[in-house]
């Protein structure tokens, strides 16, 4: 994964920023920070685009990542922000992480968890994530509720993603397309990069692929149930609606009550 989003890296942002739900998700993330006193942790922080926002606002935030090359925007904008000394960025595995003092809150955003293809893998993420946090401390995540008429509908259709405006009149095109393994919950994404000149040519054209997952409730409350966590709330939307079968997306509020 970490060789994916150094290819990302430079296009993450506007890419990112082309979903739906980027920027209720940022808003969301956003609040939660801002309302704790104690230490706070961004698992897959990448560009920084919510981890920066908390520190610009007075909070010190440890930020964990894979990818070095997502790092190194996040640190130069910290710079440029003048927040250097208010965010520690980490190159680590979220499954498998350290801090050097237990957190208050952890928060894997924008459906990160996605990235973990199995129910192995997360419960290595939840073990490091509970093993990492204080006692009443929080853990917040988020995934979508997936909806298999959307992905019949949209399969291998070449989607337009964002157009990035370049020097000189140049632009780059990016373009999803996605694939899926409905018995293994698994959606291959394709990703479509494209450089085109003044002219309209394209002088460069590379892919980007990976594979992300989907999880049901079930499977997110097995993990609970192994860990110890307990719930403190589950939302379905980013502006605090509580979740109903109707629910596009699946927000966990999850707390750690003893060691």
């Amino acid at each position: 994964m970490a060789a994916i989003y150094d290819q990302l890296a430079s296009i993450y942002d506007a890419w990112s920023q082309a979903d739906p739900a980027d920027s209720d998700s940022v808003e969301f993330y956003k609040k939660l920070g801002q309302s704790e006193q104690g230490i706070i942790v961004e698992l897959g922080v990448g560009t920084g685009r919510i981890a920066l926002e908390l520190a610009v606002s007075g909070k010190n935030i440890i930020g964990i990542d894979i990818s070095d090359n997502m790092l190194g925007i996040c640190q130069d904008k910290a710079r440029e922000l003048g927040v250097s000394d208010r965010i520690h960025l980490i190159t680590n595995d979220i499954r498998e992480f350290d801090l050097p003092e237990p957190a208050d809150l952890i928060y894997l955003p924008f459906r990160t968890v996605g990235h973990l293809l199995n129910q192995n893998d997360r419960l290595k993420l939840f073990r490091s994530v509970y093993r990492n946090l204080n006692v009443g401390g929080r853990f917040v995540f988020d995934h979508y509720m997936f909806s298999e008429h959307w992905a019949k509908s949209n399969e291998r259709k070449q989607r337009l993603m964002c157009v990035i405006p370049c020097e000189n009149k140049k632009f780059i095109y990016v373009h999803d397309i996605y694939l899926y393994d409905y018995e293994n919950q698994i959606m291959d994404c394709r990703i479509i990069v494209e450089n085109v000149d003044e002219v309209g040519l394209v002088t460069l054209k590379r892919y980007i692929a990976f594979s992300f997952s989907w999880v049901t409730i079930a499977q997110i409350q097995e993990l609970i149930n192994e860990v110890g966590f307990e719930v403190d709330d589950m939302l379905g939307e980013f502006n605090g609606n509580k979740w109903t079968e109707q629910s596009e997306n699946q927000i966990w509020v999850l707390r750690k009550t003893k060691k």
